[in-house]
């Protein structure tokens, strides 16, 4: 149910002249009154607003006065908006108060206070609403639906409403203060966060304490601040508890962002690419400031070269991400699958190749290289150059010794862009070297008897012991890798080939 009136609410002593002040609660650092209006008592309301003590305020304080039905106050609180919309649209002729510079935020500040007001006394409605199900009863629909239908809110907006009210109804404290004005919906929302954080086992005066505490800091403090008030709050309520409580946030918090790391780059098919990313705060940083550094050495080394301006500090720090990467594929750490180490695979016709690079292209996406980048690539970087004939098979290919060696390995990641199975989308990196005839049976290491294939279609098309595998592979003229499928799939067995090779 709707509690009662808190001390400076909307009962008959609260509303000062026509009904634009609210009293602040105890504890939120201003006075409230003992009752009556601001001249009664002298305490000075929420935002400073004090009307006119006019025989028209005071009428309809007396009217209000006589209000004790919700369903009234609402009707008169839709009269007051309706008068409010008049008047500063011009209608009733009254125009802007007068003095529009201190007495207009005067009235910004008051009206502030009211909105503090209903957008509270909506909450309580939305969980007396959710409580008995009226909802429900009335059109057989859930609240958050009627609140869809009925106030034109989305979904989502419609859900927030619920569950801030929902949180925040554990709160009386902070209701009370809502609805007298003196704190907003996102303050309360985020103290209500903040206080629910709170370790469960704190005993129920401890809490009652933080609770106030919150109070008192709204009247200072932003829904941001707020929520993040918990370990303060928690450090004078029941200091005992804090570190170890703190502990555990910490560690909640650093296994929650393990799970939701991530780092990706996606070719963008325009001559960009797109980097996004997610990092535990610690990783992040260290990230942030190595790329920092490095950036600003560039641009001051930039700033200082003949005929050269120097980059923007973003651009300088995409600088520096290239620059650390070339530098970390000297590293022997920096194995990639298949026992190779990471690098760039250019692949380049036989036409091309006494131009300069041009025609070059990146293997793994097909983005065209211009010329210069080409170049650069194979003159200072660790970029293995695939040499492709008039029909796209490949004629050379740059190695190193290894057992699938790098060479191999990198014509077999140029050829086949990723897993050779029909359907497959799986990327180079975690494919495997499928020897086609194995290697146990005389099978050799060459391109004409491997293919790329991830884990679980290595699997499928590994041959058993005793005959041939349920899916065949079958070397094409072209060089590409097509598959026999089993009868059971196509009693024809028409030959499938993965669908980035049929462009070709």
């Amino acid at each position: 149910m709707v509690p009662p009136n808190p001390p400076g609410g909307c009962g008959a002593g609260a509303c000062g002249g026509d009904g634009g002040e609210f009293w602040a609660v105890p504890g939120v650092g201003r006075p409230a009154p003992p009752g009556g209006p601001a001249g009664a008592s002298g305490a000075a309301p929420v935002g400073g607003f004090s009307p006119a003590d006019t025989p028209g305020t005071r009428a309809v304080c007396e009217a209000l006065a006589g209000i004790d039905d919700l369903g009234e106050a609402v009707a008169a609180a839709r009269a007051a908006a309706d008068l409010l919309a008049r008047l500063l649209t011009g209608a009733g002729g009254a125009g802007a108060p007068a003095g529009a510079g201190a007495q207009t935020l005067d009235c910004l500040a008051g009206l502030m206070g009211v909105k503090n007001t209903v957008d509270a006394a909506v909450g309580e409605l939305v969980c007396e609403a959710e409580a008995s199900g009226a909802a429900g009863e009335a059109c057989g629909i859930d609240l958050g639906s009627w609140l869809v239908l009925r106030t034109r809110l989305t979904r989502r907006q419609a859900s927030r409403l619920v569950l801030a009210a929902r949180r925040a109804a554990r709160f009386p404290l902070l209701r009370a203060a809502a609805l007298a004005g003196a704190a907003n919906h996102h303050q309360v929302d985020g103290a209500a966060g903040a206080l629910a954080d709170l370790p469960p086992e704190l005993p129920r005066p401890a809490l009652e304490r933080a609770e106030a505490l919150m109070v008192e800091f709204a009247g200072t403090l932003c829904s941001d601040e707020l929520a993040k008030a918990g370990g303060e709050v928690l450090e004078r309520v029941a200091p005992e508890a804090a570190q170890r409580a703190e502990e555990d946030r910490a560690a909640r918090q650093l296994a929650r962002a393990e799970r939701k790391r991530f780092f990706q780059v996606r070719a963008n098919h325009d001559g960009t690419a797109s980097v996004a990313g997610l990092l535990t705060a610690a990783e992040g940083e260290l990230v942030r400031s190595v790329v920092d550094k490095a950036a600003e050495r560039a641009r001051r080394e930039q700033a200082g070269a003949p005929g050269g301006a120097a980059p923007s500090r973003a651009q300088a720090r995409a600088d520096a991400l290239v620059e650390l990467a070339r530098h970390a594929q000297g590293c022997p750490r920096a194995g990639g699958a298949g026992g190779s180490g990471a690098r760039l695979v250019v692949t380049v016709g036989a036409a091309d190749l006494g131009g300069g690079g041009a025609g070059a292209r990146v293997a793994a996406t097909g983005e065209r290289l211009d010329a210069t980048t080409a170049a650069v690539l194979a003159c200072d970087s660790d970029a293995a150059r695939v040499l492709l004939g008039a029909k796209g098979e490949i004629l050379d290919v740059g190695r190193t010794t290894r057992i699938v060696p790098k060479g191999i390995r990198t014509a077999l990641e140029a050829r086949d862009k990723g897993c050779c199975f029909p359907g497959c989308d799986r990327p180079v990196e975690v494919c495997h070297a499928h020897h086609v005839k194995p290697w146990t049976r005389g099978g050799p290491t060459c391109l004409s008897n491997l293919c790329l294939l991830c884990p679980r279609h290595h699997r499928l098309v590994e041959p058993p012991r005793d005959g041939p595998p349920a899916w065949r592979p079958r070397l094409r003229d072209d060089g590409l890798w097509e598959f026999i499928p089993p009868p059971w799939y196509d009693p024809e067995q028409r030959p499938l080939l993965h669908h980035r090779h049929r462009t070709r």
